[in-house]
């Protein structure tokens, strides 16, 4: 049975908007996408920006947009290292019923926010999980460009989903598994928080569709345009399934799972190396497939994870 969205939607609606930032001049960028936003009646907007700077540097940037008014912005500061602990900040913060969360990297399409709100109401949906569309610099090589590594797809309007990400997503509060802390901190320097608590909230009942039309625009930084970058997020992909999916299980599952995670590795490497000569787009697809389930196995061998959000 599930959960059905029970929303007064002839009511005034109240979204805040968190987002998390740690030293990124892009947050400018993803600030003015907000106040962009063409909110429809009945709608109010808010942004809170959970800064997991000690130094506050996005503290300025934060200021100059609330200086002009337009939209309410709180600042705060996550003083606790951590992607999690920065998103537990800024959801504590966070008056809205309406939750919706974009990175500080990510632009926001004029009509987000109402075309999230629209598939929330449309599919009686508690979390409504949109695409992140990559733009890569003129620098990014043309095989991570034509294969398109960093883009987030989602399938069409509706279409149920079994967990999601807060790249770009809109969630009910009042589902949230805890209105104040509901991302675990033991994912603060790995990442995979977002994962572990949309999980959660499937298990308990709650529907999550996904939306087409609620686009954001994620310029991709170089540092990340590399195939060492790809397979560590790929490894790190595998370790956060093992570790939310996997280990909960009993002996004879995990056994079953740990089987067909070195069947995929073995299989998916074989097939990248038979791709590689017809160059490295189609060959990294099945590369980071093995990487995945490489992961898996090496969380279930007990070996350190990836911290991609550590320092």
């Amino acid at each position: 049975m599930f959960k059905f969205c029970c929303v007064d939607w002839e009511m005034t609606i109240r979204v805040t908007v968190c987002l998390c930032t740690f030293r990124r001049p892009a947050l400018s960028n993803a600030l003015q996408s907000l106040v962009n936003q063409i909110i429809p009646d009945g709608v109010t907007m808010d942004v809170v920006v959970a800064d997991n700077d000690p130094h506050e540097s996005g503290r300025p940037i934060v200021e100059s947009y609330a200086k002009e008014g337009s939209l309410p912005i709180t600042y705060v500061v996550a003083h606790e290292p951590g992607v999690a602990s920065a998103r537990n900040c800024s959801v504590a913060n966070a008056r809205g019923e309406w939750l919706a969360f974009i990175d500080d990297d990510e632009e926001a399409d004029v009509d987000w926010v109402q075309a999230l709100l629209k598939c929330a109401e449309a599919h009686q949906a508690s979390v409504v999980i949109g695409p992140v569309i990559a733009c890569y610099p003129s620098e990014a090589p043309s095989w991570i460009v034509n294969g398109d590594f960093f883009g987030k797809r989602v399938p069409a309007s509706g279409t149920q989903l079994g967990t999601g990400a807060t790249c770009n997503a809109l969630v009910r509060k009042d589902a949230l598994p805890d209105q104040l802390c509901p991302f675990s901190l033991e994912f603060n320097t790995t990442g995979g928080e977002d994962t572990e608590m949309f999980s959660q909230m499937v298990s308990a009942g709650h529907r999550i569709v996904s939306c087409q039309e609620a686009r954001v625009t994620e310029t991709v930084e170089p540092h990340r345009l590399n195939e060492d970058f790809l397979l560590r997020k790929a490894r790190r992909v595998g370790e956060t399934y093992a570790r939310i999916f996997i280990s909960p299980k009993g002996i004879a599952l995990q056994t079953i799972d740990i089987v067909r995670a070195c069947i995929q590795t073995l299989v998916a490497s074989v097939i990248s190396l038979m791709l590689h000569p017809l160059g490295m787009e189609k060959s990294m697809h099945y590369k980071i497939k093995a990487y995945a389930n490489l992961g898996k196995l090496l969380h279930m061998m007990k070996r350190n994870p990836i911290e991609l959000y550590k320092g």
